[in-house]
């Protein structure tokens, strides 16, 4: 079988019809701008994951300009006349208007070419002409997006606690999200004093710790945190780390929300990971602003950047979160902004910060939504189209 694909600013449209049937063959056309890019060298690496190594698909690339309906048509009509003795699938997806016309058009001609398109509403590919079912669509994973747009993994910054203390987790995140400042002087108190402390070794913990100038009462909220086991509590005052997993949750400030959010996600999309490492520069070439993204999460092959905030959100936050779903390729990946700041009651005027995030299409999450609404619907009012 020879696949015949596009590929405009949709790598994942013309990726999953490669994962769902491994061809032998597999042709590309793409823009010229695309063809002498490194944008193919990605597209290679990524679908040789597709195979087992001793059984890599024959690949071929052919620049075309993607404005041009009659040179398409042209180069289109050179291939399948080169292959007319071997039944070929015809994928209209994932490149431009001209791109896919040209592609229906050409199926009209050749008695051996089925043109197929990617439904990601049904999860299917179907023969455009008979409107057939042809498979169940394969979906794309995180791993294999990151490939597809040219960024490495570079490993996780947060361990996920094991399965039953997600319940732990979030009783106390939610004890946090209710006294932020509280926790805020606890935190700084215990990456100032305590870092150095082993596992298991016994820390004096005074009964109040500043912050911004003020004095809060924090033994309360270590009580709760050695309640859901995530310190020992030896006496009144005295408590000790039971793991390192655990200690680096209470040195991080913001490590609770990212947990909080994963928890959630991990129940409504297909693949979820938190603190994602990447290494954009294999992709653009220089140094974004930042390199890590909160949770990266995936559902029918479109990728969600969740970026989260435990402190008010800046527009710089913004930009960061709407590049980084943005610049790296992907018409259906979505930036969303989970926070525990309440961006809906604080609006004010058109230049605040919820008419930002808005104008940005980025999505908006607050935690309180999640006691309000199904994880369902908290995530799917997230996603802007």
């Amino acid at each position: 079988m020879l696949l015949i694909n596009f590929f405009d600013t949709d790598y994942i449209s013309a990726l999953i019809p490669v994962k769902t049937f491994c061809p032998e063959r597999i042709i590309f056309l793409s823009d010229h701008t695309n063809h002498h890019s490194q944008g193919p060298v990605f597209l290679q690496d990524t679908i040789a994951r597709f195979y087992d190594k001793h059984n890599p698909p024959e690949l071929e690339f052919f620049g075309v300009d993607a404005d041009d309906l009659h040179a398409i048509e042209d180069t289109l009509r050179e291939l399948i006349g080169k292959n007319k003795n071997e039944d070929i699938l015809l994928n209209i997806t994932g490149g431009s208007v001209q791109m896919g016309i040209a592609a229906f058009g050409a199926s009209f001609r050749f008695a051996n070419v089925s043109p197929i398109c990617v439904d990601r509403g049904s999860n299917v590919i179907m023969n455009v002409l008979t409107q057939e079912t042809i498979a169940e669509l394969a979906h794309i994973t995180l791993d294999d997006y990151i490939s597809v747009i040219g960024a490495e993994r570079r490993g996780n910054s947060k361990s996920i606690p094991p399965e039953n203390m997600f319940d732990a987790v979030k009783e106390v995140s939610e004890m946090i999200f209710a006294h932020e400042e509280t926790w805020h002087a606890l935190c700084d108190y215990l990456v100032r004093y305590t870092r150095s402390y082993d596992i298991g070794s016994p820390f004096h913990l005074p009964k109040t710790a500043k912050y911004n100038r003020k004095s809060f009462a924090i033994r309360f909220m270590m009580d709760k945190i050695a309640e859901c086991g995530f310190v020992r509590k030896v006496n009144d005052s005295l408590y000790a780390y039971v793991s390192g997993q655990y200690k680096s949750y209470l040195m991080t400030y913001g490590s609770w929300l990212e947990l909080y959010v994963y928890i959630h996600a991990i129940k409504y999309f297909d693949d979820v990971s938190v603190g994602v490492q990447v290494d954009w520069t294999k992709h653009d070439y220089f140094q974004t602003l930042d390199n890590e993204i909160d949770v990266l999460a995936m559902k029918n092959s479109e990728p969600y950047f969740i970026s989260c905030k435990m402190t008010e959100p800046t527009i710089q936050n913004l930009y960061e979160i709407g590049y980084v779903a943005t610049h790296v390729k992907g018409i259906y990946a979505h930036p969303i902004l989970a926070t525990t700041y309440p961006v809906r009651q604080r609006k004010k005027g058109p230049s605040e910060l919820l008419e930002r995030v808005r104008k940005l299409h980025i999505g908006l999450i607050e935690a309180e939504d999640f006691k309000t609404k199904s994880v369902k619907k908290v995530f799917k009012d997230a996603t802007v189209k």
